[in-house]
This record gives C-alpha cells, structure tokens and sequence, in this order.
C-alpha cells in the first residue's frame, strides 16, 4: 500500500467551532506485523479547520496494521504524518504501546502548528500512555 492510498482512507468533516480549542482523543488496539502482542493506539489533537471521523480511523489502522514496519518509531512517525496530512491540527499527539512480559515500549509524538500556544489546554491533558 503506497503513500496516497494509506492516506486515502482517513476522512475528516468540518470542526463545528474553529473558534473554541478543544482536545479531541480517539484511541484502538491495532493489530500490527511489527509486534508479537497486541499495540495501543491514540491519537489527541486540537482541531482546526477539520475533525477526523472515527469510522475511518479504525479502517485505517485494519490496514496500516497489515503493513511491515522497520520498528514502532517508524510505525509511529507514518501514522502522525498521515493523520496530520488530513487534519493539519493545530496540535497533534500519537502515542503507540505494545506490552509483553511485563514490560512495555512507548512512543510518543507531538506535533503543532508554529502559531499556536498552549493557552493551557495541554497542561491540564492526563498521562499520554494510552493504557492508563
């Protein structure tokens, strides 16, 4: 699955209000080639111009699972890329945990738009592990 495709299946409507600063967070476990057990997905973002619809998350993560990823990182960093494509969010945050033994890896990325500040949203955000 190429570049365009992966990206073809996440859509987006229009944020109801550009004017508030709101914290959408939508979270799935993803089976994925890249782990023996099962991964934990979120992604949080205050919304500009658009809202990702959920329906073509979980299609989206059904498929991005299915491809072979070098390492979480990389797994990670295609799915920031991909969502903000369609988003351009004023401040975007994906975290991916995969558990086993007792033992967990995390990444988590954070991407904004140079313009925008906190306004003290972010700081009042729980944990970023999407498991807690």
């Amino acid at each position: 699955m190429d570049l365009r495709e992966r990206r073809s299946l996440l859509s987006s409507k229009p944020n109801p209000d550009q004017r508030l600063d709101y914290v959408c967070s939508l979270g799935a476990p993803i089976q994925a080639s890249i782990a023996t057990s099962t991964l934990q997905f979120r992604v949080r973002y205050v919304p500009d111009r658009v809202i990702l619809t959920p329906e073509s998350l979980d299609t989206y993560l059904d498929k991005v699972g299915n491809i072979q990823w070098t390492s979480l990182e990389d797994l990670a960093v295609a799915i920031l890329n991909d969502i903000n494509d369609e988003l351009i969010a004023r401040w975007i945050e994906v975290s991916l945990t995969v558990e086993k033994d007792n033992q967990f890896h995390d990444v988590v990325l954070e991407e904004r738009q140079p313009e925008w500040e906190d306004r003290g949203i972010l700081s009042r955000l729980p944990t970023s592990r999407p498991d807690s």
